[in-house]
């Protein structure tokens, strides 16, 4: 309830009255938590497909040798060392109706379809999008969105 003055010559009148928004009550969506999206990175070179849920950010590269700043996704196994890949090269990130990524300021830097990333800039990426982690290449399949 809002107060309305209303002056009125001698006497001023103090009235409470409803004030009703112009056009229809909006709300906001109860969504609840959303479901994670699930990206696969195929390795090109040895066609190994890593498939992961994604609720936030995942990291790719190389455990160090003493286990220390450990990347979500470990591409050690997939000779990543020898291509050149750093131990947090790239971020992805999941936001809204959208993925991204970000190159880590890596060695040898972060290639989406031929093109380099600045570091610590956030890309939009799309099914099959590939991208060149030194010199591994992995394809990017966007298999559930959440908000489809």
């Amino acid at each position: 309830m809002n107060t309305l003055i209303r002056k009125t010559g001698k006497l001023t009148d103090t009235h409470q009255i409803a004030v009703q928004p112009m056009g229809p009550a909006r709300s906001e969506p109860k969504l609840g938590r959303l479901r994670p999206w699930r990206i696969a990175f195929v390795l090109k070179a040895s066609g190994v497909r890593i498939v992961t849920d994604v609720m936030e950010t995942l990291i790719l590269g190389r455990i160090s040798p003493d286990g220390g700043d450990t990347p979500v996704i470990d591409l050690r196994p997939f000779d990543a060392e020898d291509a050149g890949v750093s131990r947090k090269h790239v971020l992805i990130k999941v936001e809204g109706d959208g993925v991204y990524a970000s190159d880590l300021q890596s060695a040898n830097g972060t290639f989406l379809n031929g093109i380099r990333l600045d570091p610590h800039t956030f890309y939009p990426v799309f099914h099959h999008d590939e991208l060149l982690l030194g010199l591994l290449q992995v394809e990017l399949e966007l298999l559930i969105d959440p908000l489809s």
